[in-house]
C-alpha cells in the first residue's frame, strides 16, 4: 500500500510525497508475473508478517491450498497438480488480514534452471546469426526467463533472490 504525506514548505506551495510502505505478503523475489512453474505439482512461496494463521494460495480463484507461516515470516505451499499448457493462470496468496499478493500469466510447464557455465555471460548480440535469433525470439512467446545476477550465496538464492536482472518475460 501507499501511504501519502502532505507537508507544507512556503506560502502557496504544498509538496506530496509519497511513500511505499513494506507488504506484509509477498511472494518470493524469484516468482512473478509471466513465470512458468513445473507441471504437476509446483511449490510457490513467500514471506507475510501475520505469524498467526495459514496464507491461502489460489489458482485462478478455484484450487486453492492453505500453507503455514514459519517462525522465520515463510511460508511455501504445494500446488494442485496442473497439466502443461500454454493457458496463463491467476495465482493469488491471502493472508489471515486479507492482504492479497497476485501473479498474473503464470504458466505451467518445463522449467530449466541454467546456471555456472562461462558461456552463460555470452549476450546474443555476440554469438553468430545474432539479428535472425533475435528476431526468431518472438516465436516462442511461451518461453519465458528470470535473470539473477552472479552473487556469492548459493542456498538463499532459491529463497529471495537480491539482485533479479531481468524479471519474468518472454524470450
Amino acid at each position: 500500500s501507499i501511504a501519502l504525506f502532505i507537508i507544507m514548505s512556503m506560502p502557496g506551495a504544498i509538496l506530496a510525497l509519497l511513500v511505499s510502505e513494506a507488504a506484509s505478503l509477498r511472494f518470493s523475489t524469484t516468482h512473478g508475473d509471466g513465470m512458468v512453474l513445473s507441471s504437476g505439482q509446483a511449490t510457490v512461496w513467500g514471506f507475510c508478517d501475520t505469524a498467526d494463521a495459514p496464507v491461502r494460495v489460489c489458482v485462478d480463484n478455484s484450487q486453492c491450498v492453505d500453507g503455514p507461516i514459519l517462525p522465520d515470516g515463510t511460508f511455501q505451499v504445494s500446488l494442485p497438480n496442473f497439466p502443461a499448457s500454454f493457458e496463463g493462470h491467476r495465482i493469488t496468496a491471502t493472508s489471515s488480514k486479507g492482504d492479497v499478493a497476485t501473479l498474473k500469466d503464470v504458466l505451467f510447464g518445463s522449467v530449466w534452471v541454467c546456471s555456472g557455465q562461462s558461456n552463460m555471460d555470452m549476450a546474443v548480440p555476440m554469438v553468430f546469426n545474432s539479428s535472425a535469433e533475435v528476431l526468431d525470439a518472438d516465436n516462442y512467446p511461451y518461453i519465458r526467463l528470470l535473470t539473477v545476477a552472479k552473487g556469492t550465496s548459493k542456498t538463499e538464492a532459491m529463497i529471495e533472490a537480491g539482485n533479479i536482472t531481468q524479471s519474468w518475460l518472454p524470450a
